[in-house]
């Protein structure tokens, strides 16, 4: 419903079309880099001792970004071991080194330019080299007019590698964190307990 509302503002598709078009330039010049979505931490325990400092870090950043694109940042805690190890089992194959959303974080957008603020977040994604974006396949692109979401939540969700100077300093820039950009509308109901607990009915019956 939110997204069907969306879609009658006017210009709405073509400033999603475009910002399809950045995120694909964005992943192409990923691609062309070696770096795998893959943890290079010897243990879960070593994975969760290292995002439990870099988040701080990393939030702290994705708060300047936010502020440089006129978003409101959610700041969000690491993801619980319990989670963390369900989907380890559920999606991973028990592959806890795929886990690349331990540290994550969360920005909204809002207002007539919403999507193309988003549109220049992913830009400057690509252009701060305190950011490495890393590539990802087109699941993690929610936002395409022309494709059904079965859960309804419409984002962009963006693998990142922080590279300030103090995550390399306390060797964490090689952790991959997650970060999500979503207009208001989309945040709100995705917020709501409601909206939650449809999101975990809908996670529950892919098993991710």
């Amino acid at each position: 419903r939110e997204w069907a509302y969306l879609r009658t503002k006017p210009g709405f598709d073509n400033q999603a079309l475009a910002l399809k078009q950045t995120w694909k330039a964005a992943m192409s010049e990923a691609a062309k880099t070696s770096i795998r979505k893959f943890q290079i931490y010897g243990s879960p325990e070593e994975l969760f001792a290292a995002a439990d400092t870099l988040n701080p870090l990393f939030q702290q950043k994705a708060k300047q970004l936010a502020m440089q694109v006129n978003a409101q940042h959610i700041e969000v805690g690491v993801k619980s071991e319990e989670r963390a190890l369900e989907k380890v089992h559920r999606v991973y194959s028990g592959e806890y080194r795929k886990l690349c959303d331990l540290v994550r974080t969360t920005l909204v957008f809002s207002g007539v330019a919403a999507v193309q603020e988003m549109d220049t977040c992913i830009q400057q994604l690509v252009a701060d080299p305190e950011w490495e974006l890393i590539y990802s396949t087109e699941e993690k692109f929610r936002f395409d007019i022309g494709k059904k979401i079965p859960s309804g939540f419409r984002d962009v969700k963006a693998c990142v590698r922080l590279k300030t100077e103090a995550a390399i300093v306390f060797d964490l820039s090689d952790q991959i964190c997650e970060m999500r950009l979503m207009p208001k509308e989309v945040y709100v109901l995705a917020a709501t307990e409601k909206g939650h607990q449809n999101y975990i009915a809908c996670r529950n019956l892919r098993g991710s």
